[in-house]
């Protein structure tokens, strides 16, 4: 890539971006780690309920929620001219939404 097309803020922001995102990425992980898909809801599940089909419901359904959506949109992204803003909107939507 030439100098020139280079932007001269990038070394000065270089350092915020750093931090910022790797705080972003500590949280989220944080909170992924507090609602454990393997732990913390089958023991929260097995004290509301007795039924073991509920508990082994939660490993399905966390599967259609990483899954499913990427079948839903995967038909629609293909014909965008322009894939990142609709990444960057969407992404940050629903990976950020459902933790607030």
């Amino acid at each position: 890539m030439a100098r020139a097309a280079i932007d001269p803020t990038a070394p000065a922001n270089l350092r915020w971006n750093f931090t910022v995102n790797l705080i972003d990425i500590a949280f989220i992980t944080l909170g992924i780690s507090l609602v454990s898909r393997d732990t913390v809801l089958p023991v929260l599940v097995s004290t509301l309920t007795d039924s073991n089909l509920a508990i082994g419901l939660i490993a399905a359904l966390y599967g259609m929620g990483i899954y499913l959506p990427q079948l839903f949109t995967a038909n629609f992204t293909e014909r965008l001219r322009y894939k990142k803003p609709f990444v960057m909107l969407v992404g940050s939507i629903g990976e950020r939404l459902p933790y607030r």
